[in-house]
Formats: structure tokens, C-alpha cells, sequence
């Protein structure tokens, strides 16, 4: 797969499991969606089918 396709298919992946974040961590306070819990201030992708249910 070209990096440009594996690259948008992350982006509307990546905003599903935001909307789905939000909505399960809607009732706890101070939660800020999309914000990392690890605080190594470097952005690491997230491991190869993390986001990819369909290959669990």
C-alpha cells in the first residue's frame, strides 16, 4: 500500500477512535480527548493494526 493511502486510512481511523474516546470518557472530569496519559512529550504512532479492529 503507498504511504499516502496507509496515511489517510490512519487519519479517518484515528477520528473514529476520537469520537469513540469521547463518548466513553464523556463523564469523567478534567478528560481531555486525544490527549496522550504518557507524558514523554515525542509522538510514537500507534503500533501496526492498534487501530485496526478487524485484524484483532
Amino acid at each position: 500500500m503507498l504511504q499516502a493511502e496507509e496515511d489517510e486510512r490512519f487519519v479517518q481511523e484515528w477520528k473514529k477512535y476520537l469520537e469513540e474516546e469521547a463518548r466513553i470518557m464523556k463523564d469523567v472530569p478534567g478528560w481531555k480527548v486525544g490527549e496522550s496519559v504518557y507524558h514523554s512529550g515525542k509522538w510514537m504512532p500507534p503500533a501496526t493494526g492498534e487501530l485496526r479492529p478487524d485484524v484483532w
